[in-house]
């Protein structure tokens, strides 16, 4: 008989369930303080066998509707350049590094028109884990500035989530820019899993037309059609 020394599966449901009883306890309200990381744990994993990197933020997005996450670094930890010894970057650092995986990193891309100083391109790409898959993240542009597909490819991910806003005529994508976008994907080498959002009103200005895939190796391995909403189940 094999016995599980830790079950990731049970812990998410109840460490969610409790947390929900507490919350229900104090009017909907919680304060919950997190030691260790939240993000890519491998520490815990590895003093834990059965504890996944992503456990506790995993567990966090099953109640996502009702938390708020508020990232705290002590001020003793920032002048002692405390550093994480897995990464070898300090604690300050850790938080940026955060931040920065999922920010755009292709530069002149701001509308001034819509954004002002708080949006700023991120230093580079970076690798985060869920459900044991390492993922990195390209915003829109990035990967059509040159040398940025490289670099993506460089980091060795199991696969790159590419958000983008399109307004393409969902036609015009449908038969042939949907084929240069896997073009251009192939130099990630991995998968890249490319959505645009679906505007509910099409006539407006700049509204994106939607469409999701799968690219991978330059083909589509699967897709949702853009000019439609809908959801696209892609299996890693």
């Amino acid at each position: 008989m094999v016995k599980i020394g830790f079950d990731n599966e049970k812990y998410l449901a109840l460490q969610a369930e409790h947390i929900r009883q507490r919350m229900s306890q104090f009017g909907g309200k919680l304060y919950l303080e997190f030691g260790g990381k939240l993000f890519d744990d491998y520490h815990a994993s590895r003093v834990l066998p059965g504890f996944q990197p992503d456990s506790k933020i995993r567990m966090l997005e099953t109640i996502r509707d009702d938390v708020e996450i508020v990232i705290a670094i002590c001020a003793g930890d920032i002048e002692k350049n405390k550093t994480r010894g897995d990464l070898g970057i300090g604690y300050d650092q850790d938080v940026l590094r955060l931040i920065d995986v999922f920010r755009r990193v292709s530069v002149g891309w701001k509308d001034v028109r819509r954004t002002d100083g708080h949006y700023r391109e991120g230093d580079g790409f970076h690798l985060f884990s869920y459900g044991g898959i390492r993922f990195a993240t390209a915003l829109c542009g990035d990967l059509w500035t040159p040398g940025k597909p490289e670099e993506l490819a460089a980091l060795g991910a199991d696969a790159v989530l590419w958000p983008v806003w399109c307004d393409y005529p969902a036609a015009e994508w449908n038969e042939q820019v949907k084929l240069e976008y896997a073009a251009q994907a192939s130099r990630c080498g991995c998968p890249v899993l490319y959505v645009n959002p679906f505007c509910v009103d099409p006539a407006a200005p700049d509204a994106a037309t939607g469409g999701a895939a799968c690219f991978s190796d330059g083909r589509i391995v699967c897709e949702a059609p853009a000019g439609e909403s809908g959801i696209l189940f892609v299996e890693l």
